[in-house]
């Protein structure tokens, strides 16, 4: 719950609060094993050229929606790359879509999947 809760305020900051830079470490690990360059992945992001090379060396706190889409170009989940945990791409497609719903609407669906998981 924390972590949607989390998610619905879309700065990656607000997330690792509770947590120190090792999402940055990962992040960094993976942009080296993909072979690509930080410019290149922030332009096949969509993004600045400098917008990688900011996020891991001058601390720059990425929108939960930015840092999506880099790791979908490094092809990496987001829980990943934030938790160090991965997940199937059913249940990260689940919370990005909670990332940008209404909250009445985060409720309604937490409600029809606790109904199923009650004995």
């Amino acid at each position: 719950m924390a972590f949607i809760a989390d998610v619905q305020n879309k700065r990656v900051s607000a997330i690792t609060m509770r947590m120190d830079d090792t999402w940055r470490a990962r992040l960094k690990t993976v942009v080296v094993k993909s072979g690509k360059s930080p410019r290149s992945i922030s332009l096949e992001a969509g993004r600045a050229h400098g917008y990688v090379f900011s996020l891991l060396n001058e601390g720059k706190d990425p929108t939960l929606g930015n840092l999506t889409t880099v790791c979908r170009v490094l092809g990496v989940s987001l829980p990943y790359i934030l938790y160090g945990q991965d997940i199937t791409a059913e249940a990260e497609e689940l919370l990005v879509l909670v990332a940008d719903a209404d909250p009445a609407v985060v409720t309604g669906v937490l409600n029809i999947l606790r109904a199923q998981k009650a004995p």
